[in-house]
């Protein structure tokens, strides 16, 4: 994450955002108020308004259009979620319960077993156990820096192309990155303005299996990436389930206690701390757990 334009500093509430976007389509869609969209962005424009959010010269149109698009991936998700009859019931109660509205049991919290049904699609495939994979963070991290080469995510200046030059010679990721520039710049498909770059790897064939061997290795269980992922979509389900008036630690119904019921390999006790994590502060750490396993230099954690 420290690769990308504007770091860590943009990056919660951005997050943030998105998150209570997603709620606010959720609640649309069971309310009956989301249309589907007819002519929605596509990835790629998402992408591009996103990278201007982070670096901070967006414009309004930017936010819209990435409310289209996550308005129309809403739409997608509530048409193949198997429980969307029980979420509307839920969520016309809590609006009900809202308003004063309607009947004791017309606005009545919902039980143990109808928060189960809500949570148990939303959390189905996710593992209890992560384990490290240190190809797949190669893998992604040798892509970032390639794309950091073109638009939309950067630019190839010739100070930059020298930089990663220089860095090829002494870490692979960056040998990695100016290949998959170069192939990238001879695909037809693509339209990167080519620049003037006279580079070509010392050694050929690349040197990963080298390279995971010398930086995994470490004296303390390694922080594992995949673990923050897993721990923001569980904090998603329980806010999922607190706006439909499910405490996330309630005495007789509570949202940690139905994500652990779904997830058995996790306790009651560890969901409650993964719901308090403070995110900013786990985002940081599994970015320089990566940036050490794969040997990035000081000058890219900046």
């Amino acid at each position: 994450m420290k690769l990308l334009p504007g770091g860590f500093n943009q990056l919660l509430p951005i997050v943030q955002w998105f998150v209570e976007l997603q709620y606010e389509h959720i609640e649309e869609a069971a309310l009956g108020t989301l249309a589907p969209e007819t002519d929605a962005p596509s990835e790629e424009e998402a992408l591009e308004c996103l990278l201007r959010i982070f670096e901070e010269r967006q414009e309004e149109s930017d936010r819209e259009t990435l409310e289209a698009y996550m308005g129309a991936r809403a739409w997608e998700w509530w048409t193949d979620y198997p429980e969307c009859q029980l979420l509307t019931t839920l969520v016309q109660r809590a609006d009900r319960r809202k308003k004063w509205l309607g009947t004791k049991d017309d606005k009545r919290r919902p039980w143990h077993e109808e928060g189960l049904r809500i949570a148990r699609p939303l959390l189905a495939g996710i593992p209890d156990k992560i384990n490290l994979d240190p190809e797949g963070e190669y893998e992604a991290m040798a892509n970032v820096l390639a794309a950091l080469l073109s638009p939309p995510m950067g630019e190839s200046s010739p100070e930059t192309l020298q930089r990663y030059i220089k860095l090829a010679k002494s870490h692979p990721v960056y040998s990695d990155a100016l290949k998959r520039y170069i192939e990238e710049l001879d695909d037809p498909v693509k339209t990167i303005p080519r620049p003037e770059i006279r580079w070509h790897p010392r050694v050929p064939g690349r040197r990963r299996v080298r390279h995971y061997a010398k930086t995994i290795v470490q004296p303390h269980p390694p922080v594992k990436p995949a673990l923050l992922l897993r721990n923001l979509h569980i904090q998603f389900v329980i806010g999922l389930l607190q706006r439909v008036q499910v405490p996330p630690r309630g005495k007789y119904v509570s949202g940690c206690r139905i994500v652990a019921c779904v997830l058995v390999g996790l306790s009651e006790y560890t969901v409650k701390d993964i719901w308090k994590m403070r995110f900013t502060h786990e985002m940081r750490k599994h970015s320089e757990a990566i940036a050490e396993r794969i040997g990035l230099p000081d000058t890219t954690e900046a």
